[in-house]
């Protein structure tokens, strides 16, 4: 009961000193562990029957990699969308933490879900 007590202080103690730098340092971990778990399940995958074209893959590529680019350069300045439109707040950091913690739980948990669901919709059959 102590140390529940010592690890509930000491989540409130690191909760208010979160800054949005941290946040978003673990956010980024967050999606690293999503980048290995979607690399290792892609390696359990049945190739595709139907390949894409080139030119099809890169309609598809090229936008995601602009993206990622933008998104990735810290240094970046962007005008007005470099400003703030919520004020410098630990709980702020946290909800956003905490959001993007159940982003990644739930994209790990749904890669799954249409053979639970197949799983759980089929009747069962019992033998008499």
């Amino acid at each position: 009961m102590i140390r529940a007590i010592q690890f509930l202080f000491t989540v409130a103690s690191n909760v208010a000193s979160l800054d949005s730098v941290r946040a978003l340092r673990m956010v980024g971990c967050f999606w690293a562990v999503l980048g290995v778990y979607w690399a290792a399940s892609a390696l359990r995958q049945e190739s595709t029957k139907k390949e894409e074209h080139f030119i099809e893959r890169l309609r598809h590529l090229v936008p995601v990699m602009v993206a990622f680019l933008l998104l990735s350069q810290s240094d970046a300045s962007y005008g007005w969308l470099d400003l703030r439109f919520a004020p410098e707040n630990g709980t702020l950091s946290l909800l956003g933490l905490v959001l993007a913690g159940a982003r990644v739980a739930f994209a790990v948990w749904g890669s799954d879900l249409p053979l639970r669901l197949t799983l759980l919709l089929q009747p069962v059959v019992r033998r008499a």
